[in-house]
């Protein structure tokens, strides 16, 4: 007896969660959506594959290319199609700059604050990062595993005020500055 994809996906879609995991089991084939990998479901959403089925469960670029987190819903019986790397590049570029991440703005994911930005943006598909200007500065780290680096305030350094050095006037300019009579309070 033969069985196909589609009768293994009708049987996955009305049985106990139990039985949905032994057919995981006994049909690897027919659910080969790799955890990692980038996918696009025709052309109306993509996301990075984490594991799980259902409704809201991934983080991705809706049908607008916007990022959204847990709402795109990955279902066994739709069919996806795997990103290329220059695909997944691209959207990540694309909403990295809509994030506006520049210098002074940003916590790399790496843990350390950056003055080097660039918005010349470079994807690493075998680490699947996003780096603000080329691999090697590891402190640049933007996007990874479905966490976007947090934008901070920027740090304003106070200036020290120079000391005013004393000046003499006399009571006459001051009420010309003021406007009216002044008398000093001691």
């Amino acid at each position: 007896m033969k069985i196909t994809t589609e009768q293994v996906l009708r049987i996955h879609k009305c049985t106990s969660i139990n039985n949905q995991e032994e057919l995981k089991q006994w049909f690897p084939e027919v659910f080969s959506l790799k955890v990692g990998t980038w996918y696009r479901h025709r052309r109306d959403y993509a996301f990075q594959f984490n594991g799980t089925f259902g409704n809201y469960t991934h983080s991705g670029f809706g049908e607008d290319e916007i990022w959204v987190n847990d709402e795109i819903g990955v279902h066994i019986d739709r069919e996806y199609i795997e990103m290329s790397s220059e695909e997944i590049s691209n959207v990540l570029k694309k909403e990295a700059l809509r994030r506006g991440y520049n210098n002074d703005n940003y916590k790399s994911l790496s843990g350390c604050y950056t003055s080097e930005h660039s918005d010349n943006y470079t994807y690493d598909h075998s680490n699947q990062a996003l780096y603000s200007g080329t691999i090697d500065n590891k402190c640049n780290i933007i996007y990874k595993d479905g966490v976007w680096a947090e934008i901070v305030e920027p740090v304003i350094e106070s200036k020290v005020e120079s000391k005013v050095e004393p000046k003499e006037v006399t009571m006459e300019q001051l009420e010309a500055v003021f406007g009216c009579k002044v008398k000093i309070v001691a």
